[in-house]
């Protein structure tokens, strides 16, 4: 189903978790000042897991960033929750592209980063760390040092340290753009398990439509920079979802409907 951008904000089954209400965003620079994000307008609700998708320099990473609280916008606001501020560093945990593990600390000693941040108790912190690390089957590499680890592994341990402090929301930065493909689609399947089983609000950027479809509950199509909103797009295949289902008519519909979508916008002068 596809909704225009205007509709995004129709109620869904959870509470409003991100209000984002015509947040721009003008960077400033010596030669005057560019545009990188038109104003956008939607929610994002409890549970959900939201992609942002688009052609490069859209301002996907913008707008993820505004909506953590990371850089504030130009015009327009973007609220947590009803609390009517923007999100607290304690509310959310995040993800980049590159596992940003600190290289002197071992797996589980940057797994509990956050705690020793934000000042929580270190002994529950070790302990959750643990299962989490379990939980991203990392059991065994606790004492190991990043450089010892895979690539995929050490995202792993990333996704594993960004939800040490059972964060509201989990953003995501194109964690898995450069893997190769094979531990790119595990990590997949490894997350919709994480983000369903612990019921996490998800918004996730990437450049892979099928990515997109294949995790989401909803897809922002975001057109060429200055980026705007251009589509909201609602993904109803059911849940839990396995690699198989891009096979599916439904999954290869919805992939073709978002790229000939975004061919159409860049088409556009």
């Amino acid at each position: 189903m596809l909704r225009s951008a205007q509709d995004s904000v129709a109620p869904r089954n959870g509470d409003v978790v991100l209000r984002i209400q015509g947040a721009t965003k003008i960077y400033a620079s010596l030669s005057g000042s560019a545009t990188a994000l038109l104003p956008v307008t939607s929610e994002i609700h409890a549970g959900e897991f939201v992609s942002l998708v688009g052609p490069s320099g859209c301002g996907k990473t913008t707008l993820l960033k505004m909506c953590a609280g990371l850089i504030a916008p130009s015009a327009g606001h973007i609220t947590f929750a009803d609390t009517g501020n923007s999100i607290a560093p304690g509310k959310f945990g995040f993800v980049f592209q590159a596992p940003a593990l600190l290289p002197w600390r071992t797996v589980l000693s940057n797994v509990v980063l956050p705690a020793d941040i934000l000042g929580l108790d270190r002994g529950a912190a070790l302990e959750r760390a643990r299962a989490l690390l379990a939980s991203v089957r990392l059991t065994g590499s606790e004492g190991k040092y990043p450089r010892e680890l895979s690539g995929g592994m050490q995202q792993r341990a990333a996704i594993a340290r960004a939800l040490l402090h059972d964060p509201d929301i989990l953003f995501m930065d194109e964690p898995f753009g450069a893997l190769d493909a094979m531990t790119r689609e595990d990590l997949n399947m490894e997350l919709q398990r994480i983000s369903q089983n612990q019921h996490k609000t998800v918004l996730f950027v990437t450049h892979d439509i099928e990515e997109a479809v294949l995790l989401s509950d909803r897809v922002f199509a975001l057109s060429a920079g200055p980026g705007r909103l251009v589509e909201t797009i609602d993904i109803t295949l059911p849940r839990p979802r396995s690699l198989s289902v891009k096979g599916s008519p439904e999954f290869t519909q919805a992939v073709a409907r978002i790229r000939a979508l975004l061919n159409r916008e860049e088409a556009q002068p």
